[in-house]
């Protein structure tokens, strides 16, 4: 009986180290290799794009889009590989890096975002590890939502143009440039 016992606490034991190191490096114990999820290994792995959420209207023969009050985007990662991969999500600050231009001048980020970027890319440390998401191969899947008034304030009337940079890693390497969207915000009526 105590053999039994003594065989089931070291099963149990076992199972922990192994959901731990399953956790903790994305490799399953229990799976065969050619069936997990791979983690990014290159900037050119993931295509990361932004669509335009909640505007007005595309204007007519152009790619531009009409917002008026809040203008926000979503991120969006697509698998160029032929394997399923998995990616962190990361704190929104951290993971991505909008460049937004009116005209041709950069616009610079809030005083605050600028702070909290400079601390976590000084010091990972503050930057906390959420969960980890699938993306299958060729499949747009969204990772966030970028609200321009929380990165820039408030944005003037005008014509304007927005790219983004995600990383998907603490320390990791910045995926490729997104497309380039360009949209219009409209005054106050």
């Amino acid at each position: 009986m105590k053999i039994a016992n003594n065989i089931i606490n070291l099963t149990v034991v076992a199972l922990a180290i192994v959901s731990v190191f399953s956790k903790t490096t994305g490799v399953s114990l229990t799976q065969p290799l050619s069936l997990q999820k791979k983690p990014v290994k290159s900037e050119s792995d993931i295509k990361i794009e932004l669509f335009p959420k909640d505007f007005i209207r595309q204007q007519e023969g152009t790619t531009a889009y009409e917002f008026s009050g809040m203008v926000r985007f979503k991120v969006v990662a697509t698998n160029t590989t032929s394997a399923p991969l998995r990616v962190r999500r990361l704190h929104l600050y951290y993971q991505n890096r909008p460049q937004l231009f009116k005209g041709d001048r950069l616009i610079s980020y809030r005083d605050e975002i600028t702070k909290l970027i400079n601390l976590r890319d000084t010091d990972p440390t503050f930057v906390r590890m959420g969960s980890s998401k699938s993306l299958s191969p060729g499949v747009q899947t969204d990772l966030d939502i970028l609200n321009l008034s929380d990165w820039y304030g408030t944005l003037q009337p005008g014509t304007y143009r927005i790219t983004n940079r995600h990383r998907f890693d603490i320390g990791g390497q910045w995926s490729l440039i997104s497309n380039e969207v360009h949209f219009v915000v409209l005054a106050p009526q």
